[in-house]
């Protein structure tokens, strides 16, 4: 479940598939489902896990994901647009990302969770 953040992040700017159609509140889960298939792997430094994931879109809002990833690697899919991608840990700190690879949803490691 994602939540709306209201804390102050930087994170991680990731540019979208100019493949796939824009996004829109009417196509949003298909989208997600059947048709974003470019995954970015992101990674936390060692000794961050637990931490939260969040995005910010182009406009400045945030959501975070209300459950926790305990891995210091995490996939995020790409839709049409750019997204701002971050981590938090519970008290609110930002946690820097590293990009590990940018590549399809076909290739994402097993260990390594979709958020």
């Amino acid at each position: 479940m994602w939540k709306h953040y209201t804390g102050r992040v930087t994170g991680m700017r990731l540019d979208g598939d100019p493949k796939v159609p824009a996004t829109r509140w009417w196509n949003h889960l298909y989208l997600l489902l059947f048709v974003w298939r470019e995954i970015t792997i992101l990674e936390v430094p060692e000794g961050a896990a637990p931490f939260r994931v969040g995005y910010k879109d182009d406009f400045g809002r945030a959501k975070c994901r209300t459950r926790p990833v305990y891995s210091r690697r995490f996939a995020v899919s790409h839709g049409h647009e750019p997204c701002t991608f971050f981590a938090v840990l519970y008290d609110g700190t930002e946690v820097p990302l590293r990009i590990v690879e940018r590549t399809s949803i076909d290739r994402k490691p097993e260990l390594v969770p979709l958020v």
